[in-house]
């Protein structure tokens, strides 16, 4: 799955890489999440510290909006912090989008440093790692927030999961899950292609990567079986979610101009294969405003569903 920085999504260009240190939403990857390093925080405080403007925006947008899904039906829902703050920002649609599908106790929202989740929200904060060996430093030097709940496993291709780590998936996706128990962390593999049946083996939810087909619906709907039941068999108490990217270079690869047929596309992907997958992870892709629009539209329509009844 790893397509580098144009298929990848993450960010367009990959982000510095500063060693030992967790990496959160933006980096150039396929999985899309994150790029920048979370740092050690100051003393007697956390480092994911929200803005007072965003509280304050937060606050002013909480009256007359959705209420908090309390009746979910136990669907994962996953979103990077920055694709949270582009929906919320979409007016009266997008801020009661973005309860339906993230304020509740199953959805999981990845941070990076600065943000945290929305204040009084019930969702997890989490945060990524691109290798083992970075999230076990940052657990041995204190370095991941009380408030997270949730951790990632990043591992691709790519320099910024060790050599070492790639040729022994199995044995690193182990560790990474017997850490994530030490810590009472729920554990979230988003594996390359390459390396997906290693983490399915131990993680808690897996997250297939199939952005590059998702205007392709049977091709999708194909891959993402294989990827359940392959998980199923190795680990039958596994969640899977599926990814859908509004990364426009994947809902229009033919640059046609037709970014509504992929929209369409990738809504399907979801809704069309809600009897074997345990949610999504709708990843906003921010690089420029078709895609960010094309984001806003596609959780705003998956949202809609769910008020409606479906369980997405």
């Amino acid at each position: 799955m790893h397509e580098h920085a144009r298929a990848h999504d993450h960010s367009g260009h990959a982000q510095p890489h500063l060693a030992n240190n967790a990496v959160a939403p933006g980096k150039a990857t396929q999985h899309e999440h994150g790029g920048a390093a979370v740092q050690k925080s100051q003393a007697g405080g956390s480092i994911f510290n929200l803005p007072k403007k965003e509280h304050d925006e937060d606050k002013a947008k909480e009256h007359g909006g959705a209420k908090a899904n309390a009746s979910s039906g136990g669907e994962i829902h996953i979103i990077t912090r920055a694709g949270l703050r582009h929906l919320r920002h979409d007016g009266k649609e997008g801020r009661d989008a973005a309860r339906v599908l993230y304020n509740n106790s199953n959805a999981y929202v990845v941070c990076k440093e600065g943000q945290t989740i929305p204040k009084g929200w019930k969702c997890h904060a989490t945060v990524l790692f691109p290798s083992y060996t970075e999230f076990e430093a940052a657990a041995n030097a204190g370095r991941i927030p009380k408030s997270t709940s949730a951790v990632v496993y990043d591992n691709e291709h790519w320099a910024q999961t060790p050599h070492y780590e790639k040729t022994n998936a199995m044995h690193y996706a182990k560790l990474f899950g017997q850490l994530a128990d030490k810590l009472n962390l729920k554990y979230i593999a988003a594996p390359t292609r390459k390396w997906f049946a290693a983490d399915a083996r131990y993680a808690d939810i897996i997250d297939v990567q199939l952005q590059s087909r998702e205007v392709h619906t049977g091709s999708y709907e194909r891959a993402l079986r294989h990827s359940v039941m392959l998980a199923k068999r190795l680990n039958p108490d596994i969640k899977v979610v599926a990814q859908i990217s509004s990364n426009r270079n994947h809902l229009d690869p033919d640059h046609s101009g037709n970014i509504g047929d992929g929209i369409e596309n990738a809504e399907r992907d979801i809704l069309g294969n809600l009897d074997i997958i345990d949610g999504f992870w709708g990843y906003l892709y921010q690089q420029n405003k078709p895609s960010i629009k094309a984001g806003q539209k596609i959780l705003e329509d998956l949202a809609a569903k769910r008020r409606r009844g479906v369980k997405v």
